[in-house]
């Protein structure tokens, strides 16, 4: 194929059916003997046996949108999933020597302080398995996407999105674009927060990513990294998060 020898299926939407799961995995499993491959799956479809038979196939990697781990943001989004079986196959996956990267996804405009704390308690404990990388992005308003549709207001901050390459890049013609046209440029918004404030999920969304930050038990306490030069300091309380950064 090409001349590799490796390739990925991206997003989970190719295994929803297990018919064409079963016929993909027991083709490769019979016929490969020259492919290593990894592919996102739905989080909550995985068990022991279904993850030998990934491995069998050439499998050697994993992506899984488990998005948040609060009940009632599942409901709303329409993920829902049961969160100890998802654990207990990701613990037998990274036992097995598959590298999984688990996604969490904050900041829904309906989000509130304590759907955030489980999402981000959740993110340790894969982090605590010990997957290849944990990562948790802010919504980004896709256009066209059912939020969108439903008219959540949103807000430019000028500040990039998880989504975009272009980062702190954008010139000023660019913003002004963004600025006139919203409908178009939603993905460089961010959504208008009912219960959180923006500062809650900036200052949620920089620990849950640098992962050395984490503490062992909640979250909603006082952080500090002081083995670096370049150090924070961030402090949670019950209304929100004050953040302080120092020589970033």
């Amino acid at each position: 194929m090409f001349g590799k020898h490796k390739f990925r299926l991206i997003h989970d939407s190719f295994f929803f059916d297990r018919r064409v799961l079963k016929r993909f995995l027991n083709y490769f499993k019979s016929e490969n003997s020259r492919f290593e491959w990894g592919c996102s799956v739905k989080p909550d479809l995985l068990n022991p046996a279904l993850i030998d038979d990934f491995i069998a196939a050439g499998c050697r990697g994993m992506f899984l949108g488990i998005e948040s781990a609060s009940p009632v943001v599942q409901r709303r989004i329409g993920k829902i999933m049961d969160l100890k079986r998802v654990s207990e196959s990701v613990e037998y996956a990274v036992s097995r020597g598959l590298g999984l990267i688990t996604s969490f996804i904050i900041g829904f405009p309906f989000e509130t302080t304590d759907d955030l704390q489980r999402t981000l308690n959740y993110h340790k404990r894969m982090v605590d398995i010990g997957v290849f990388r944990s990562m948790v992005n802010t919504l980004c308003p896709l256009p066209a996407s059912e939020l969108r549709r439903l008219g959540n207001a949103i807000r430019y901050d000028e500040c990039p999105p998880n989504l975009s390459d272009a980062g702190w890049m954008i010139d000023e013609e660019a913003r002004d674009l963004i600025r006139r046209h919203p409908s178009l440029f939603s993905s460089f918004y961010r959504y208008e927060l009912q219960y959180l404030d923006q500062a809650d999920v900036a200052a949620a969304f920089y620990v849950a990513n640098n992962t050395l930050l984490l503490p062992q038990s909640s979250f909603r306490k006082y952080l500090t990294n002081s083995d670096s030069d370049n150090s924070v300091d961030i402090v949670l309380s019950v209304n929100g998060i004050g953040v302080g950064f120092k020589n970033c």
